[in-house]
């Protein structure tokens, strides 16, 4: 018997869904090819001699039977896959920034905050996705909150996946640094990343990851950062310079960016 479709869902959509979809596609089709293939049984042994009515009904059953086999390694399949993916829906959904800007030179920054349990360590700002937010709008709000800092978005650095959570990471080009935030309480700090691909960005890089608290989903975000920093980087630079051609007034970035000068 068919089985009817998956209902749509709303809200992200996991490639395995996709995926399970084909499955259910899969298995409709053997199902009328099995349909089919008692028909085509039924008419050979009325319509012709009984040798070749045998020969006929054996190559059918055959195809069969290589049909059959191939949907129970699909169902199986299919069961592995619907198992973890109920896993997947059920860790807490996640969305956070990684806030960069770009120096004279060509010099990379990132911007990190203070953990709230291992206050000696530093993190990325990230929250929970709130009913009716997407990971993006999620993402900016749990950065201006934490970091106190806006911007416009960048590329996503993908999600990274712990044992309790899913993580959708966003790069943030920052233009503006607030005086007052929701939580002013957790200090805020530029690392240097120096200009990527350059011998002193190595060292640079060394230097975050060990200020970094060493959790899977914090070092994993890093290393998204810095396998993307050469893109983030030209990314900055072309987001200056729409904002210099269109004339925009002179913003907190502006000080920022010769605070980060003078202090280098």
């Amino acid at each position: 018997m068919p089985l009817p479709p998956p209902r749509e869902r709303s809200g992200f959509r996991h490639p395995v869904d996709d995926l399970l979809v084909d499955l259910l596609t899969v298995y409709n089709d053997i199902d009328r090819f099995a349909k089919f293939t008692a028909e085509r049984i039924r008419q050979e042994l009325d319509r012709r001699p009984a040798p070749f009515a045998v020969a006929v009904v054996a190559a059918v059953v055959a195809g069969a039977l290589l049909s059959w086999l191939l949907l129970a390694l699909a169902l199986a399949v299919g069961a592995v896959l619907s198992v973890g993916l109920r896993r997947y829906r059920s860790l807490r959904a996640r969305a956070g920034c990684v806030p960069v800007r770009v120096l004279p030179g060509g010099r990379l920054q990132v911007l990190l905050i203070r953990s709230r349990k291992h206050p000696e360590s530093y993190i990325f700002p990230a929250g929970g996705v709130e009913p009716g937010e997407s990971p993006a709008q999620a993402a900016a709000r749990e950065t201006v909150e934490e970091a106190g800092v806006t911007g416009s978005l960048g590329r996503s650095l993908g999600e990274v996946v712990d044992a309790k959570s899913r993580t959708v990471v966003y790069a943030l080009h920052v233009d503006a640094e607030l005086e007052r935030w929701q939580e002013d309480w957790r200090p805020r700090e530029w690392f240097d990343l120096g200009v990527p691909g350059s011998p002193g960005a190595k060292q640079a890089a060394s230097r975050v990851q060990r200020a970094l608290l060493p959790k899977p989903v914090v070092q994993e975000t890093y290393r998204r950062l810095e396998a993307a920093a050469a893109e983030l980087a030209k990314e900055g630079e072309q987001a200056e310079q729409r904002v210099r051609n269109a004339g925009t007034p002179p913003t907190s970035r502006d000080s920022s960016r010769r605070r980060a000068k003078k202090a280098s």
